[in-house]
């Protein structure tokens, strides 16, 4: 586990993780915490469409894998299931082997595809998500042995408090506005953008847009699909997205910071309509 992530957790939480792989859990150890809710978000690799989508197949998908099966030995399942993962987990084996095992315990359940611009987000990230909760006294049953064609929903029933339901925009979530300190210290390197031959629609945000593209773990790191840049001089000017090479110092590039692409996640909105 990465050294880095345990200390922020301790800070944050005052708590230090415990630090072990989730297939070691036994069902012993887990009823111990009389948990009526499990939110996952298995990594997202073993699906993922820019992998090899070795599915169950994949040694990061043993942890997912384990409490599926470590389900229907508990003493008292969870009532409420919610997980999160990447566009394509909806075809795998692995979600197939998860709605085998929530029909046989009496799960009622709901899979969606959902993007956070639905909820007034400015950020375009589209994942799949499952909603289920276990009907009152559901036992085990026998025979559920294939699982039914993803039903995925799209649109959320629900009304959007986030922004009073307005799409909010990018610079609502700047740390510390466009030209503060942060525009030099997170400026984008010429070498991210000089080998470029153009920019697609959304990597560049102004403040005032409502829209950014998906970022990933590899934004900083290199400049090709992983998160988009914010413009932050010459908003009167075109953008002139075919010609990337001076786009830095013409644009005033500067990355997101990391509490400004961590915006409010779609698990918490689900949660509250799906207790309701």
């Amino acid at each position: 586990m990465n050294a880095e992530n345990l200390a922020s957790y301790s800070h944050n939480f005052g708590k230090n993780p415990i630090q072990t792989g989730i297939e070691s859990l036994t069902p012993k150890y887990i009823d111990t915490f009389n948990a009526n809710a499990w939110f996952m978000s298995p990594p997202c690799q073993p699906y993922t469409r820019m992998g090899k989508q070795r599915d169950d197949q994949d040694p990061r998908a043993k942890g997912l894998l384990h409490l599926i099966d470590l389900l229907a030995q508990l003493r008292d399942p969870p009532t409420y299931i919610f997980m999160e993962n990447v566009v394509n987990f909806e075809k795998s084996r692995s979600r197939d082997r998860l709605i085998v095992q929530l029909q046989r315990l009496g799960y009622d359940f709901t899979e969606w595809m959902l993007t956070p611009t639905q909820f007034c987000i400015p950020n375009d990230r589209m994942r799949y998500y499952l909603t289920a909760r276990r009907r009152s006294g559901s036992g085990a049953t026998e025979g559920t042995e294939e699982a039914p064609p993803p039903d995925l929903k799209s649109v959320w029933p629900y009304p959007v408090s986030i922004n009073g339901g307005v799409p909010a925009p990018v610079g609502r979530y700047l740390e510390d506005g466009v030209t503060g300190e942060a525009a030099d210290a997170w400026r984008v390197p010429d070498a991210f953008v000089r080998t470029r031959q153009f920019f697609s629609e959304f990597v560049i945000a102004k403040p005032t847009d409502s829209r950014t593209c998906c970022f990933t773990k590899a934004y900083g790191h290199h400049g090709l699909g992983a998160g988009a840049f914010l413009q932050t001089i010459n908003f009167d000017q075109p953008q002139e997205l075919d010609n990337p090479a001076t786009a830095v110092e013409r644009l005033g590039l500067r990355f997101f910071t990391p509490l400004e692409y961590v915006h409010p996640q779609i698990t918490t909105i689900l949660l509250f309509h799906f207790i309701d």
